[in-house]
């Protein structure tokens, strides 16, 4: 057993595509040894702009050979009737490569114990690799030096060792050596490895650390380092640390001074201009005070330290130079005279302009605070945030700086003198600004975030602009986890259905659209529930158990969660699969009945029997308050397994007498629309 290194050199991939990739080639390698059963110690990974690595620590050198039980043809057509074999048989012992002493009759077929020879790994890995490296997906992908394979950037050279002995790798005329390389500037070009072992030793003396985790060590000691030399100190901003080690090989860090009169800023512009657009990384006093300093990140060493830094000085000086322009040019118009020239934005080319999307959620937003019986205060508030919510989008420095729309509104409206209940919920209606992000704080700030993610979703939906596979090109599906996600923080009782058809409205009356209110209507629902399910499954609840909560159409997100969360531990019991089996037979039947209306003066006893459990069992529901405690209902429902059984049992629900028939289905379906307002049992799985 011996260690086998592949590298994948390329020209620099962007820092967002880099996690991603090495997750992906990991897994599928992963999946490669275990498919073709080669047994390892450990598989090491490794990424740096210019790299892709995998290390698989001893690993053996070729399969074992194994055998398989391969099925033939049936025993009646494999014999004649003087027991030789037929052509069936024939035929198939061929094919595997089998003797007729191979072959055995099991189970009224013909079964044969075919013999694999191993295969060498060389051979595997030869035929295996390219088609892995293939695999890979990126974002985006490009072609290059007329070869067909696409990758996120071209592929210079591939590095592929066995031990001390290269293992050739060839992928569209690039092939494999025991070359890699250093450093872009720093480092050689031609760095031979003997054996896998070397090559972290080897990289990092030609100014490469090709470990991850050790080149975020050393920009973080070098961040707070420099900070705590200035009396201040590092606010760690993830995404930005997550990108910065991905952009550099060798990380060193060098300090750079702010000018005193750029500090009259807004903080959020000076930090947006570092982080966003340069990489650099803010120093602060206090949580709410910068310090004039900065700290970038250069690629390489601390050589020619000072035009470095008086380079990065001039670009961010000339940056901020410009936002104080725009900053103060801004402040001389307010938020409302500002808004009331959006006309001239187009929001999209078939849903009009930016002006009629404020009116549209001005609109739907007082419709949402409707059903949410807000306060009248909070009313007035959010028609007055919405009115002005996209008035930012007109200035200088949302022009420039198209990140920091809303929050910019909040500055000018704060400006303006509005209410801070108004300005907050200006910038809070762009929250959560990606995955995982601050969700609103405030009511307002909340139905306003609601109300226009819901406007983007139904406009998109409604002219068939409809994310499909990975392709979501106005973030829809970002959008829906948003709504989820704010009605989930504050409990909201929130008919999503209504809110939808209200959204809809609001684009009929407002544009004259035209399209197909059920169909529409029904796909954002459903497309809203795919992110619900999504999320669900995320958080552990299985999924024949979301499939099952979905599926009763329940229009309240709040309450979807709230069963998942309720339900999770029964259906993980032992015993209820009677109770499963039951309402899953109910269901089976009662969805052929076309009403619930019967006449009890046709039941029988076992009819009776069952209608008066059911309306025991729901008072008792009606009683507990189904909404309030799921859990306790969907308990008390199964009083009902018993008389459903015994029903179903002893009574033809298919008489030949139509009356009697279809009285019958009317009190199945009856009592299953009671159960599916729980849950839908036959979609569990026990």
């Amino acid at each position: 057993m011996q260690d086998y290194l592949l590298e994948i050199g390329v020209e620099e991939l962007p820092s967002t595509y880099i996690n991603n990739a090495i997750k992906q080639l990991k897994s599928d390698f992963e999946k490669l040894l275990k498919d073709n059963g080669l047994k390892f110690e450990e598989l090491v990974t490794y990424s740096t702009p210019r790299r892709l690595t995998v290390i698989v620590k001893d690993l053996v050198d070729s399969q074992e050979d194994s055998t398989e039980l391969v099925k033939g043809p049936s025993a009646k057509i494999a014999y004649d009737e003087s027991g030789i074999p037929t052509k069936a048989l024939q035929g198939f012992m061929k094919s595997q490569g089998l003797e007729e002493s191979d072959v055995e009759i099991k189970d009224d077929y013909v079964y044969g114990q075919k013999t694999i020879k191993a295969r060498p790994l060389e051979e595997i890995f030869k035929e295996s690799i390219p088609n892995l490296i293939k695999g890979i997906n990126f974002p985006k992908n490009m072609k290059w030096g007329g070869k067909d394979i696409r990758f996120a950037r071209p592929i210079r050279w591939l590095v592929s060792i066995y031990g001390e002995n290269q293992l050739e790798i060839s992928l569209e005329g690039i092939k494999s050596t025991n070359i890699t390389r250093g450093h872009r500037f720093l480092g050689s070009n031609k760095i031979e490895i003997s054996n896998p072992s070397e090559y972290k030793k080897l990289l990092e003396e030609n100014y490469v650390i090709p470990e991850p985790e050790e080149r975020r060590k050393i920009i973080k000691r070098g961040t707070e380092r420099l900070a705590r030399e200035m009396s201040g100190e590092i606010i760690e901003d993830r995404k930005l640390l997550d990108e910065l080690v991905n952009i550099v090989e060798y990380p060193t860090a060098i300090l750079g001074r702010i000018k005193e009169e750029h500090l009259e800023l807004p903080r959020i512009v000076i930090t947006t201009s570092m982080k966003e657009h340069l990489r650099f990384v803010p120093i602060y006093k206090d949580e709410d005070t910068l310090l004039p300093y900065f700290v970038s990140i250069v690629n390489g060493t601390d050589k020619h330290e000072d035009v470095v830094i008086k380079g990065n000085e001039k670009v961010l000086g000339a940056r901020l130079e410009d936002a104080r322009f725009f900053y103060n040019d801004d402040l001389e118009q307010n938020l409302e005279d500002l808004s009331n020239d959006l006309d001239g934005i187009t929001y999209h080319e078939k849903l009009g302009s930016m002006k009629l999307r404020v009116e549209r959620i001005t609109q739907l937003v007082e419709k949402i605070g409707e059903q949410l019986d807000i306060a009248k205060e909070s009313k007035g508030q959010l028609l007055r945030a919405a009115s002005i919510s996209k008035g930012d989008l007109l200035t200088k420095m949302v022009s420039e700086f198209t990140e920091l729309q809303g929050i910019m509104g909040e500055i000018y409206a704060k400006n303006d003198g509005e209410d801070t209940l108004v300005s907050t919920a200006i910038k809070e209606q762009y929250m959560p600004r990606y995955a995982g992000a601050e969700l609103p704080e405030t009511t307002v700030g909340s139905i306003l975030s609601i109300g226009d993610k819901l406007d983007a979703i139904s406009g998109m939906f409604a002219i068939g602009t409809i994310p499909t596979g990975s392709q979501d090109p106005f973030g829809l599906r970002r959008a829906a986890l948003g709504i989820i996600n704010i009605i989930r923080n504050n409990n909201w009782k929130l008919s999503i259905k209504e809110a939808i058809k209200d959204s809809l409205f609001a684009y009929v009356e407002k544009n004259n659209l035209v399209f197909d209110y059920q169909e529409v209507s029904e796909s954002i629902y459903n497309f809203i529930l795919s992110r619900i399910r999504v999320i669900l499954l995320e958080e552990g609840v299985r999924y024949d158990l979301v499939d099952a909560i979905l599926e009763s159409k329940d229009e309240d997100i709040f309450n979807i969660f709230k069963k998942a969360s309720e339900f999770k531990k029964w259906f993980e019991k032992e015993d209820i699969e009677k109770t499963v089996e039951t309402f899953t037979r109910l269901n089976n039947i009662a969805i052929k009945g076309e009403s619930k209306d019967y006449n009890t003066e046709l039941f029988n006893e076992y009819e009776e029997n069952l209608l008066n459990e059911y309306i025991s069992v729901q008072s008792e529901v009606k009683k507990i308050g189904l909404e309030k405690n799921y859990l306790k209902s969907l308990e008390a429902s199964t009083r009902l397994v018993e008389p459903i059984n015994e029903f179903l049992d002893h009574v033809l629900v298919f008489d030949e007498n139509e009356d009697i028939k279809n009285n019958r289905l009317a009190l199945l379906k009856t009592v299953n629309e009671f159960l599916l307002k729980i849950i839908d049992f036959s979609k569990i799985i026990v």
